[in-house]
C-alpha cells in the first residue's frame, strides 16, 4: 500500500506517472526491495480465474461446452472476450 501511496502522491505532484527510482526515493528503499514487494504483490491471472460479474471461469467460455465434434464457430469470439476480460482485469489492477 506504501508504494501505491507514494505512486499516486507523486503521479499527483508531478502530472505524470513516477519512475521507479523517484518512488524508491520518496520511500528510501532499495531498489531491490521496492522490485521485491512488486513481485509478491503481484495477482496471479490465468483463464481460470474467475469473472467479476458471473463468477464463471473465463476458461468456461471458451471451451467445448456442448460436447465433442459441437460446433466451433464462435470459439474465436469467446476466446476473444475471454481475453479482453482478462486484459481488462490487469489494466484496472494497475490504474491509479
Amino acid at each position: 500500500m506504501e508504494i501505491y501511496k507514494a505512486k499516486t502522491e507523486l503521479w499527483f505532484e508531478m502530472g505524470r506517472p513516477p519512475t521507479e527510482d523517484e518512488v524508491v526515493e520518496r520511500l528510501k528503499i532499495t531498489p531491490e526491495r521496492y522490485r521485491e514487494v512488486l513481485r509478491a504483490a503481484k495477482p496471479v491471472l490465468s483463464l481460470n480465474s474467475k469473472h467479476s460479474v458471473t463468477q464463471e471461469e473465463f476458461i468456461n467460455g471458451i471451451t467445448d461446452v456442448d460436447g465433442v465434434g459441437a460446433n466451433n464457430s464462435r470459439q474465436p469470439a469467446l476466446l476473444r472476450l475471454a481475453l479482453d476480460d482478462v486484459v481488462s482485469q490487469l489494466a484496472h489492477l494497475y490504474q491509479f
